[in-house]
């Protein structure tokens, strides 16, 4: 822009897009949003200065970009047409994005078939969630990371939670099986297809001969996935399975049970925490293991092939892998972005006292050609508390209550029903290893409860 206030200037001015979209759309009473052509015929009223705002069919499809309005005066003229504008349409107002890491073997279940679970969620929140497009080319490298994008801190983080409620939960196991008995180990075999349907799971295969411990058995790797919204479904399938290929169920309470998880090579050690602490403190709380790729473990069933970047939970119990699983879950990094006006002060104290007290990493970046800046705020998932209050103390917006996390990744309750202790009494159907038997007291093998005590 010409700094002479003698001649005519024109500048762009970003403003916010779904704001203007309203606007456009004829505007919005219940949010004080006038029609476009009102908003900006007043400003330029008052400014003696010319807009050029883009109409409807210019805007492409709905996004969280922004878009440019075009003014055109002297100087004064100007500065006062883009300081009204920007009272209603600032872009940098409440607008955050956070970026999780999901391992990328669960993108596909979490976006759903045809994207209506992902649809769903961003319907919901009105937020706009993405992930990796480099992820469709199977020659490139796999990215964990999952943007969300929205103008609500509240809204971000229920679709934080939609997400974390929505994985898939997968649990493998090793049971050796005789040889004569292999037919029986097969997803096809009636009665393996009734307990996938019975529990909503899908059940694997797959044989490793070199770790039976016996010449006549084989040992035969079992994975069920089911989603963590019914790990009830998971636990009940790997019991009838266990019983079925087993012909009992002795043993069943203390058998090895393995989750991966995909962690990128570049976030380990902040997952992992100095001298492991983290890892330390899932295994003290749970009793399991965290292995992370190297060594590689010998005999460990993998659920991918980049070995560099899956961590192994490997627990004495399903109860064991699961709440160590859900742990780790809660140290992976979080981050948050949001964008401040050039001119907006930052408290240089604050900023060290957050990182020091709250074991938080800040930086803060320029953005010349936006006339602002930059915040980014990484810290534990499981404190995502501390990061939207940080946030509220850097912006000092006061009149904005504080934010808690809607549902940490540690935390197990789920509509209201405990994912640990939910399954505790009655009878559950079983399985003979050639059809259907009585039913099966759950007294007799109480073993989940029996490790939270």
């Amino acid at each position: 822009m010409d700094s002479s206030d003698g001649q005519l200037c024109n500048i762009h001015v970003k403003v916010d897009r779904k704001l203007l979209e309203v606007m456009l759309n004829g505007g919005d009473s219940s949010q004080s949003l006038p029609s476009a052509e009102d908003f900006f015929l007043n400003i330029s009223s008052k400014s003696q200065s010319i807009i050029s705002f883009p109409q409807k069919h210019r805007l492409r499809s709905i996004g969280l970009k922004e878009s440019e309005v075009l003014l055109i005066g002297y100087r004064e003229q100007i500065l006062t047409a883009r300081r009204l504008i920007l009272e209603t349409l600032d872009p940098f107002r409440n607008k955050v994005t956070l970026k999780i890491d999901v391992s990328f073997p669960d993108h596909s279940h979490i976006i759903g078939k045809n994207g209506k679970r992902i649809q769903s969620i961003m319907d919901s929140t009105e937020t706009h969630i993405h992930f990796p497009d480099g992820n469709r080319c199977s020659a490139e490298e796999k990215s964990n990371q999952v943007t969300i994008a929205g103008t609500s801190l509240e809204m971000a983080e229920q679709s934080r939670h939609l997400i974390r409620k929505n994985l898939p939960l997968t649990i493998s196991f090793v049971i050796e099986v005789n040889v004569r008995d292999i037919s029986l180990v097969d997803s096809a075999h009636p009665n393996i297809q009734y307990f996938q349907m019975s529990h909503n799971v899908i059940i694997t295969f797959r044989f490793n001969e070199m770790s039976a411990s016996v010449a006549d058995k084989v040992a035969a790797v079992v994975s069920i996935r089911g989603t963590r919204l019914k790990v009830d479904d998971v636990r009940n399938a790997a019991f009838n399975v266990y019983q079925y290929l087993n012909g009992s169920t002795i043993g069943f309470n203390n058998l090895v049970v393995y989750i991966n998880v995909e962690i990128a090579a570049q976030h380990q050690a902040f997952v992992r925490g100095r001298g492991d602490a983290n890892i330390k403190a899932i295994t003290a709380h749970t009793g399991a293991q965290i292995l992370f790729p190297q060594p590689p473990v010998l005999g460990m069933p993998s659920m991918a092939d980049n070995h560099s970047t899956t961590v192994v939970v490997k627990g004495r119990g399903i109860d064991s892998a699961y709440m160590a699983w859900l742990e780790l879950l809660g140290y992976l990094p979080m981050l948050l972005i949001f964008d401040l006006k050039a001119d907006q002060p930052i408290d240089g104290q604050l900023i060290t006292s957050l990182m020091s007290n709250e074991m938080m990493s800040i930086v803060i970046r320029p953005k010349v050609r936006s006339n602002a800046k930059t915040i980014a705020i990484k810290i534990q998932e499981k404190n995502s508390s501390l990061l939207f209050n940080a946030r509220e103390l850097i912006v000092n917006m006061k009149e904005e209550k504080k934010i808690s996390p809607i549902l940490s990744p540690i935390d197990t309750q789920i509509n209201g029903k405990n994912d640990l202790k939910s399954w505790s009494g009655g009878k559950a159907p079983t399985f003979t290893r050639f059809g259907l038997s009585q039913d099966l007291d759950i007294e007799t093998i109480r073993g989940f409860d029996d490790l939270l005590d």
